[in-house]
């Protein structure tokens, strides 16, 4: 199964180029126009600019996840799951959690059976806390490298969706669907 992971960085705006057997995004990842059929919203209400806020109870996706019973509120249906902190090895049947959202997104698509997985707006590069180059974000960076590893060592293959991330040296481009559009044809005529 291959599995779109949306984060909020700015390479998401690139996802919905490709179709997914299922796309996880992550807090206010529907402001790039495209919905993910889930959706994991980790931080507290009150976590969130007014911006923000609005974005994601606009966002209608087919599943939310939460550690928080407060968004059911906004959705109804939404799953609270437990986390555990990522401490470098992956298990059967755990959400791992991180300094960011986009882990406990990853973890879910491992464990709904991903066999594929492409990463968007993980990037590292404008995140306010959290940045490339930055001792917390380069320890973040570092932590997502060792979850990718143990997704491999699974038989998981992890690709960056788009160019722009902190990830890309290190994991493969997913290569984009294209249509040749240069075949000629006649113009039909009624």
């Amino acid at each position: 199964m291959k599995v779109a992971i949306i984060g909020c960085g700015e390479s998401a705006r690139y996802w919905g180029r490709n179709q997914f057997d299922l796309s996880i995004g992550v807090n206010d990842c529907f402001k790039f126009g495209y919905t993910p059929s889930q959706l994991v919203v980790i931080n507290f209400e009150r976590k969130f600019t007014p911006d923000r806020l609005k974005t994601i109870l606009a966002t209608r996706p087919k599943k939310v996840w939460t550690h928080t019973s407060t968004w059911k509120r906004h959705f109804s249906d939404a799953e609270v799951i437990k986390l555990s902190p990522f401490n470098g090895y992956v298990r059967n049947g755990l959400i791992y959690s991180s300094k960011t959202s986009p882990m406990v997104a990853l973890s879910l698509a491992v464990k709904q059976g991903a066999t594929e997985i492409v990463i968007y707006g993980i990037d590292f590069q404008n995140h306010p806390s959290y940045r490339q180059g930055t001792k917390q974000g380069d320890h973040e960076v570092k932590n997502y490298l060792k979850f990718f590893e143990q997704l491999s060592k699974r038989g998981i293959k992890v690709w960056r969706g788009a160019d722009g991330s902190a990830f890309d040296s290190d994991l493969p481009k997913y290569p984009e669907i294209t249509f040749n559009f240069n075949h000629h044809t006649k113009p039909i005529r009624l």
